[in-house]
């Protein structure tokens, strides 16, 4: 269906066979990714057929955030449905504390979302962070605490669930996001940081390893830690 350029990379676009169906699951793909396998002579649709699957394509990729679209027609139909109670069923929300510097990033990186889908705190009274743009109510911020600052985004369901683009997004982060809903984000963002954590030797592992060496070091001195000298008893 179309070429689209995303972080660094060339993804084709494509709906899925539909027989019986007026619509197709949509799907990317890396094109690097790819094999051609045969050519079909003489297979081709509407024009009003491809233009409208691609406002689907660009409807998702507008509530996602990025060419992850799910594995269900129907999500992906409720989604770009009209009735707002309809699309309702098929989206949650993200919500997240974050301290300042996080916080300055996320202010401008979230406009990649529809404004209606995203809510910020208001600043914090001296803190020199500019308000939040957009017309949505400004959340509460939380002065006493380490990452005072909410955020809360409205996404797909399979986005919260599975979208590497948006764990790749909040773990750059490191600890300044803390993901407060959905509850299985948390607990992966809790496993990667103790993953990360797991790759460097503790204190106490690290002066176990020193010890062997501050032995050698005493056995080549006196008492006092001073090296003797020759003739010396």
């Amino acid at each position: 269906m179309q070429l689209i350029f995303h972080t660094s990379a060339w993804y084709l676009l494509f709906e899925h066979d539909h027989i019986g169906q007026t619509e197709g699951l949509l799907a990317c793909r890396r094109i690097d990714q790819l094999g051609l396998r045969r050519i079909e002579i003489g297979s081709c649709r509407s024009q009003p057929s491809h233009a409208a699957a691609l406002r689907r394509g660009e409807t998702l990729q507008h509530y996602c955030g990025s060419l992850e679209f799910g594995g269900s027609l129907q999500a992906q139909q409720a989604v770009c449905g009209s009735p707002s109670e309809q699309r309702s069923k098929a989206i949650g929300t993200l919500q997240l504390s974050c301290d300042a510097a996080a916080f300055a990033l996320l202010r401008e990186e979230v406009r990649r979302f529809p404004a209606a889908a995203v809510r910020l705190s208001r600043p914090l009274p001296g803190d020199g962070v500019i308000s939040p743009p957009g017309d949505q109510p400004a959340l509460v911020p939380c002065s006493h605490s380490s990452h005072p600052y909410p955020v809360e985004i409205e996404l797909p369901l399979w986005t919260l669930e599975g979208d590497q683009d948006l764990r790749r997004w909040l773990y750059a982060l490191g600890g300044g996001v803390r993901i407060e809903a959905p509850l299985t984000l948390q607990r992966e963002h809790r496993h990667w940081l103790q993953c990360a954590l797991a790759a460097y030797p503790r204190r106490r592992e690290i002066k176990k390893r020193q010890q062997p060496l501050r032995r050698r070091a005493a056995g080549a001195s006196g008492r006092k830690g001073t090296v003797l000298e020759a003739g010396e008893t």
